[in-house]
């Protein structure tokens, strides 16, 4: 076997969990020591923003000039960095204006009135861990979910009718370091995701038009597969010899900064193995152009948000949330709760426990048969604190809570879709797959009208959004928020005699 000649550099971006408890939260003040610029906390009432002056890292007020109240979680962002104005400017015939940037928030050191359960009188966390399906677990055996140590191999390539001599490494720097930071940021958990890309563009000697892989092809699309495979046994020839894929769990194909999405859409490769000389790889690949193709009529709006919904089906971790609507039925899932949902927000907590993003210790436990008070914290604030609620109903469905605030990607939400949503998860459906999108379902407070066409800047379910003293009844048991706050919701959940 001949040498590996070209190495690959590695993009790396460790995570150490930021782990605050109240203790720590206490310090935070004006004028007090914090640890990374941008951060972002709340004390005596103030926003405060961690700042750099005179060599050190201080919180401070921020002004009333550079805070700004959104009224919709589709409105465009006043405050979107300057590396992808050029996006939202694009963002014309889409209703929804997507998240750029991700805001930290530190846990507030406001603390609830109510004291909560102690965490040894709920359940153990095993019984609240959902039976999956053999496709679930089959993946998750093999490693093949993502998860805190994913590592992506970039494979670059080029073609006779796109030829380029141009580094991908500083070509697709951008998009790279985009998608590194959103996990790392999304993470609670010490995590090391790392996305290398090769040197150099891998020449084949075909036309990339050839293969009929334009973005007018859905890229699930089963018939488009033998073209996609094609693609990658053919880049691989030339690649294949000078990339060393050891250590590698998937493997992605980007192209030339010159190919249009006219030409070449973005597209998941699944059902076949891709195999170099180094391993066999069992999950599905991704194969895309470039993502600011703004004329071209397959331009995806959503850019560069986007891959944040599309990791999940490439990491076999998450389905769409649609409900059975598109089937001739009547629910529509999350509504546009969560990102597979919408393709909007951050993803559910429900889904980040599933990909290791949180800890069994951020989890709640809490019985059906006995009632409990819990202290929710916001699913996207920074730190390793209890973030989610869960009530087993039996060994595949349970009720989740979640309490949404403004921050990370969900800092567009507007206050009155601020507090805690329950949902119903069936993992029996999810996993068997018999309807695309069935399996959780957002749960509407009782005597409230949940809307399931767009309100209120488009956004179906929006009014399941629970305040305090509303509830949901479901399979026998009662949940209500009891308390609110910047702190995240304390919630009540007791049997219905």
């Amino acid at each position: 076997m001949m040498s590996k000649r070209i190495g690959t550099i590695t993009l790396i971006l460790t995570l150490l969990s930021l782990v605050i408890p109240s203790q720590v939260n206490a310090a935070v003040k004006v004028g007090g020591n914090c640890a990374k610029v941008g951060l972002t906390a709340k004390a005596a009432g103030k926003n405060l923003t961690c700042t750099k002056s005179n060599g050190k890292l201080q919180w401070k007020i921020v002004s009333a000039a550079t805070t700004f109240q959104f009224s919709s979680y589709c409105q465009a962002d006043p405050q979107v960095p300057k590396e992808w104005a050029e996006y939202q400017k694009n963002v014309t015939n889409y209703q929804c204006i997507p998240p750029y940037r991700y805001v930290k928030q530190t846990l507030t050191t406001q603390l609830p009135k109510i004291v909560q359960s102690s965490k040894s009188d709920l359940l153990p966390i095993t019984q609240c861990k959902l039976t999956r399906g053999q496709g679930w677990n089959y993946y998750l055996n093999k490693g093949l979910l993502l998860n805190p140590n994913l590592v992506v191999q970039i494979v670059p390539f080029a073609t006779k009718d796109f030829p380029s001599t141009s580094d991908p490494r500083a070509d697709w720097k951008l998009y790279v370091d985009y998608l590194t930071s959103s996990l790392t940021n999304m993470t609670d958990v010490p995590s090391n995701y790392q996305f290398r890309i090769a040197p150099k563009y891998y020449t084949t000697q075909t036309n990339l038009v050839d293969y009929k892989l334009s973005g007018d092809i859905s890229h699930g699309e089963a018939s488009a597969n033998p073209s996609r495979f094609k693609l990658i046994s053919d880049v691989l020839a030339v690649a294949d010899p000078e990339i060393d894929f050891t250590g590698a769990d998937y493997v992605f194909f980007f192209s030339p900064l010159t190919v249009s999405r006219d030409v070449l859409g973005n597209h998941i490769a699944w059902g076949e193995k891709t195999v170099t000389r180094e391993k066999t790889f069992e999950g599905n690949s991704y194969i895309t152009s470039y993502i600011n193709d703004f004329k071209s009529k397959n331009w995806i709006p959503r850019e560069p948000f986007s891959f944040i919904h599309e990791m999940m089906h490439i990491f076999n971790s998450a389905e769409d949330y649609y409900g059975d609507v598109n089937y001739g039925g009547t629910d529509v899932g999350t509504g546009n709760w969560g990102n597979m949902s919408g393709g909007n927000m951050e993803h559910l907590i429900w889904d980040k426990w599933n990909v290791q993003m949180i800890s069994d210790d951020q989890v709640r436990c809490a019985s059906k048969d006995k009632t409990s008070i819990n202290w929710v914290k916001p699913s996207t604030i920074s730190g390793a604190h209890e973030k989610l609620l869960m009530v087993p109903i039996n060994n595949y469905e349970g009720l989740v809570v979640e309490s949404i605030r403004a921050s990370g990607f969900n800092y567009k939400i507007p206050k009155a879709q601020q507090g805690a949503i329950v949902y119903r998860v069936n993992t029996a459906q999810i996993d068997e797959k018999i309807i695309h999108g069935d399996g959780i379902y957002i749960q509407c407070p009782k005597n409230k009208v949940c809307r399931k066409e767009p309100t209120l800047g488009g956004f179906r379910m929006a009014e399941a959004v629970l305040k305090v003293g509303e509830f949901v009844e479901s399979d026998g048991v009662r949940i209500t928020v009891v308390e609110s706050g910047d702190f995240g919701d304390v919630v009540k959940v007791e049997k219905i005699n």
